[in-house]
């Protein structure tokens, strides 16, 4: 045995001995604990054996009244004939004082020592308890384990007046009026029919890969919450700070131009406003939004609709417009559709879809399958020719690049860059799936650090990650 009592399994001149020669350790008068043990856990474990050694007298009350153990934190309460506590190593016994005439049963424990019998609050004096004021009895037991202590009161008694009666004539009999009063009131209040109220200001998202759940997206109107779902092979969005959005999901947010269009006020209300993002990431609400997203699969290549890198096709997306309106403002409104995919990055650019005529169209309730990046304003009108320019001369130095077309845009416009995306499936049998992560997301940092990295500092993050080199 690891807990000793004297003059229950032991004498007081064996623990004594025994204390001197080093086999037990005294933790009070009468108390001793095996010296090889843990004393922490066996002072827990033995908690209502050592509190009816100390207090024969005394009975659990409150909380320790129904849990016939100790709280979580090490307390375990008791009514008697005065007021006082306890500390024993991690176990604090807290005592108040009794009511004249209590009402008490018996409850049997068996802490691995034996079965041994202690009287406990009944159910009326319990719930009474409940609603001492000031009283930290009665802090410890919580609305939930007080609405079951009502309820079986109510089946023993054959009803909330019933039970309020006999909890009344217990009150009256200790001078209880005040917990008398409260308690009636909790028995006898209407049943709430309706459901609690809810923070509409709260989100429950589901995020897909390829139309596969990872997991939950919760915001409690507080805090950001990321839950995965059981995964085989590595985790595409990782758990960083805790409360914040994962920084996988924030890379996947609009930015620059897109950002003040959209006029989000802030992450929630931008991940609201949209449900297809780069990386082939869905974000939605209900599972059923999931399968009537069209799925990013090229069907149709770019390079059959190229000559001398100038597309062939049929150009039919925004423009300036007979009524002058600024090819911005024309672009604009392709996003306010919320199946419109959702682009990081500060340029302006715009999801498209190549059908198999060759007909290019913005991606609203279509597959994403190209981005156009149109020319600027205020002196970066060529700037898509001198991407192209950088890709064309890549591709001739041996990199791979993805195929690119310059766009003749209507009303007298600067061509724009067509791109087709390399992240996406071919089909929908092809099983080789691309997941694009920037460095500000591997990282770990704000997008507004993207431009203040240097190569040392990205290789640095990259080396642990990669596996080729």
């Amino acid at each position: 045995m690891a807990l000793h009592l004297v003059g229950e399994n032991i004498d007081k001149t064996r623990s004594h001995y025994r204390a001197e020669t080093g086999k037990l350790v005294q933790l009070m008068r009468g108390i001793y604990v095996d010296a090889g043990e843990n004393i922490e856990a066996t002072v827990l474990k033995h908690a209502v054996r050592i509190a009816k050694y100390l207090y024969p007298n005394a009975y659990l009350s409150a909380a320790s009244a129904v849990l016939l153990r100790p709280t979580r934190d090490g307390r375990l309460f008791l009514s008697g004939r005065r007021i006082q506590r306890t500390r024993l190593r991690s176990l604090e016994i807290i005592q108040n004082a009794a009511p004249d005439h209590p009402s008490v049963a018996q409850a049997i424990v068996d802490d691995g020592m034996g079965e041994f019998r202690i009287d406990v609050s009944s159910m009326r004096q319990r719930f009474l308890e409940g609603f001492r004021l000031r009283s930290e009895h009665a802090a410890s037991i919580d609305e939930t384990v007080r609405e079951a202590i009502a309820n079986r009161l109510i089946e023993e008694y054959g009803s909330a007046q019933g039970a309020a009666d006999a909890t009344w004539a217990l009150a009256r009999e200790n001078q209880w009026y005040r917990e008398g009063e409260h308690a009636e009131r909790f028995l006898l209040r209407r049943p709430v029919t309706a459901e609690p109220a809810r923070n509409e200001a709260a989100l429950d998202l589901i995020v897909a890969w390829h139309g596969a759940p990872l997991g939950k997206l919760t915001h409690d109107g507080f805090e950001w919450r990321w839950n995965p779902d059981d995964q085989n092979g590595p985790a595409l969005i990782r758990r960083t700070a805790p409360g914040k959005l994962p920084p996988f999901i924030l890379s996947l947010l609009p930015e620059g131009w897109l950002e003040s269009v959209l006029n989000d006020r802030d992450e929630r209300a931008m991940l609201r406003s949209g449900k297809r993002y780069m990386s082939n990431i869905t974000i939605v609400e209900r599972a059923s939004d999931l399968s009537a997203l069209p799925p990013d699969i090229l069907l149709t290549r770019l390079n059959g609709f190229t000559r001398n890198s100038v597309f062939t096709g049929q150009y039919v997306g925004p423009g300036r417009g007979d009524l002058e309106q600024s090819f911005e403002r024309n672009l604009a409104e392709i996003f306010e559709r919320t199946d419109t995919p959702r682009l990081s990055g500060v340029q302006i650019k715009a999801p498209m879809f190549l059908d198999a005529d060759g007909t290019l169209s913005p991606s609203t309730g279509k597959p994403f399958t190209h981005i156009l990046k149109p020319a600027g304003t205020g002196g970066f009108e060529a700037l898509p020719v001198i991407e192209w320019q950088s890709l064309a001369l890549g591709r001739s130095a041996g990199f791979t690049t993805p195929a690119t077309a310059l766009v003749p845009m209507p009303d007298g416009m600067p061509p724009a860059l067509l791109v087709e995306r390399f992240d996406i499936r071919t089909s929908l049998e092809e099983k080789h799936l691309l997941a694009l992560e920037d460095f500000c997301s591997v990282l770990g940092v704000a997008t507004e650090a993207k431009y203040d990295g240097t190569m040392e500092r990205i290789a640095r993050a990259l080396r642990p990650l990669s596996t080729s080199p």
